[in-house]
């Protein structure tokens, strides 16, 4: 009997699945639809409706679903999680962490396993009835722990005594030395949790709705599988699922070994290098946020330019990004531009989100006049500048509003290169802020996918670079393509592998800049989903073999 699998992948912009045949390796249909961050059981089931349509879909015959997330690594920058408290045994110092409240508490062992202090667990009670019905859940650091985790196992059962919300422990999730990493990969974790919880409920029961009930696995950031119950533990381990997915697929293109993978996604584009035929992985542990963690990651770097990258006009000419909008091809039911746009002030307008239950006075105003540029909504607000702007900014932030302006995906439907949204709305913002640039809108057009690809280039630079130096290019010399008299230039001595529905439109003038070649693999579009499912066909063949 055959056997099948499908790969998923829920991005910033848009939401990939992929059909494959496990035996041959064979992609047999792909899925995208974009992703419904209000409810991305939404995107989800979208996305399995469209490989359902394929006449090759039997629900019978799928023995594996894996699935890679944006939602860790989102949940993270924008905030969002449980409300935790951290205690902290036998170490009195001062950490920054998301958490609602630090206590300390007497305790904590040697560096070689022995009890340096008893645990206070008195003390440790006390703190338990001054969090108990302000937090979600709870996190543990005891002092040298990764040697002797006593006092972080008794701490949790005392909690538990007391309070059944999860406890999570500093040697559950690392067994290495270094204080402020443990903490922080400890507190990450209780803080996704209820986050990664809710979002693998809904892909079981997106999954049983279309008779796919078995096999599920979550990709993490380097390239290992968990199942559900796992990912809901140690969520912190599937940031970077998404690159991690992506690099996977990459790797399998490079004839010699060595590569860059560039996934050009609405939202931003990830970088990983390919050594060996493998992908890079930061088995010491990365960075998430602003925290040094002991999380292991497939190294990469992100940049603030795609697809949706912002564009509009400043004081220096033609900005764009590292903010994302909805191109204005792609927003239905929002007034023309002319009647929002000036291409100075007013590039974008913006417009509330269906589903939030939001008492902010922005989505308010949004949801009863209905989406408008930002002109009209601080007339309408009455507020100061800039508390409008701050309270813009936490909106879209939360999600509770979305922006919508010219992106380069519209200047591809003006040039002709693209046709799948309404071209007419990307037409008038072009002429718009042409118009302010005094340029044809054709011109315009391509300076904006130079402009892109530019910043894309300098990110694979500075990526390179930080591997080598662990400094930046882009801050030793930001404005080299500027400079009057000197050019400066690179050559790569591997291909760029490009992924994503935008790479080749992006990434050509890219390879020609880097002179090296630009490799676009079949289903390149949807390369992330099948990435997934890869890593989660190789890591059950491992275990098979181990087994035996």
């Amino acid at each position: 009997m055959d056997r099948y699998g499908i790969g998923m992948d829920t991005g910033g912009t848009f939401t990939d699945a992929a059909l494959m045949d496990l035996d041959t390796g064979k992609v047999l249909a792909t899925a995208k639809t974009p992703t419904t961050h209000q409810d991305l059981q939404l995107c989800l089931d979208r996305a399995l409706q469209l490989l359902g349509q394929n006449k090759n879909f039997d629900a019978k015959k799928v023995s594996l679903v894996a699935v890679s997330s944006t939602l860790a690594t989102n949940s993270i920058v924008e905030g969002q999680g449980a409300d935790v408290g951290l205690f902290v045994i036998g170490l009195d110092k001062h950490l920054e962490l998301p958490v609602a409240g630090i206590r300390q508490v007497t305790g904590g062992h040697t560096v070689t396993g022995e009890e340096e202090t008893p645990l206070d667990v008195e003390g440790l009670l006390e703190g338990v009835l001054f969090f108990r019905g302000n937090v979600d859940a709870y996190a543990v650091i005891s002092a040298m722990s990764f040697a002797n985790p006593t006092h972080e196992k008794v701490a949790a059962k005392a909690i538990q005594l007391v309070d059944p919300k999860p406890v999570f422990c500093s040697h559950e999730v690392s067994a290495r030395p270094g204080f402020d990493a443990r903490a922080a990969t400890t507190v990450l974790n209780a803080r996704l949790m209820p986050k990664m919880q809710a979002f693998l409920e809904g892909v079981s029961l997106t999954l049983a709705k279309h008779g796919l009930e078995k096999g599920l696995r979550v990709v993490c950031g380097d390239g290992r599988c968990m199942d559900a119950e796992e990912a809901v533990h140690q969520a912190a381990s599937t940031v970077a699922s998404g690159p991690a997915a992506t690099a996977w697929f990459g790797a399998g293109f490079s004839e010699k070994g060595q590569a860059l993978v560039v996934d050009v996604g609405g939202t931003t584009t990830d970088i990983t290098r390919i050594r060996n035929g493998s992908p890079l992985v930061n088995t010491e542990g990365s960075r998430i946020g602003n925290w040094d963690t002991h999380v292991p990651a497939v190294s990469m770097y992100t940049a603030g330019a795609g697809g949706d990258s912002f564009v509009r006009t400043g004081r220096k000419g033609m900005l764009t990004g590292p903010e994302r909008v909805v191109p204005l091809c792609m927003a239905v039911e929002i007034p023309p531009p002319s009647e929002w746009m000036d291409g100075k002030d007013n590039a974008s307008c913006l417009r509330a989100v269906a589903g939030n239950r939001e008492s902010n006075a922005i989505y308010q105003l949004l949801l009863s006049h209905g989406p408008m540029g930002r002109g009209k909504l601080s007339d309408l607000a009455g507020l100061p500048d800039m508390v409008l702007k701050d309270r813009m900014a936490a909106a879209l932030q939360k999600g509770h509003i979305e922006s919508v302006g010219f992106t380069p995906t519209d200047a591809l439907h003006v040039l002709g290169l693209l046709d799948f949204g309404l071209k007419e709305a990307s037409l008038e913002g072009a002429r718009i802020l042409a118009r302010v640039l005094d340029m044809k809108v054709e011109d315009f057009c391509r300076e904006v996918l130079s402009r892109v690809a530019a910043d894309i280039e300098d990110a694979i630079i500075d990526f390179l670079v930080r591997l080598e130096t662990g400094k930046s290019f882009s801050a030793f010399w930001p404005d080299r393509r500027k400079h009057e008299i000197l050019e400066a230039g690179f050559r790569l001595k591997g291909p760029l592998v490009g992924i994503g529905a935008a790479a080749s439109f992006l990434l050509p003038e890219v390879a020609r800049s880097l002179g090296t070649e630009l490799i676009l693999p079949e289903h390149h579009g949807v390369g992330n989903a099948i990435g997934a499912l890869r890593i989660a066909l190789a890591a059950g063949e491992m275990r098979s073999n181990h087994t035996a």
